[in-house]
């Protein structure tokens, strides 16, 4: 079980137990290649796996500073 999973399980097995939020996230996490499904041909070519990673690594960097997504991700709430 992936840990998004195990954490809503937890929350609906143990309700008297509140959960916290932190803001501003505490933790982040890397845009690494999907283990679920199947490999994309760029993440497979040893010539462009690079490329991605760098393109990964500033897309996360981009979302750090600003809170913009790419890709269809969700954005981050930001208070009113």
């Amino acid at each position: 079980m992936y840990v998004d999973a195990a954490f809503t399980h937890f929350r609906i097995l143990n309700p008297d137990i509140v959960s916290l939020v932190a803001n501003p996230v505490l933790s982040l996490q890397r845009g690494t290649p999907s283990s679920l499904g199947h490999e994309k041909w760029y993440d497979k070519n040893a010539m462009t796996r690079p490329l991605v990673a760098l393109v990964r690594a500033l897309r996360d960097e981009c979302w750090r500073w600003t809170g913009w997504t790419f890709g269809g991700a969700a954005p981050r709430n930001e208070p009113a």
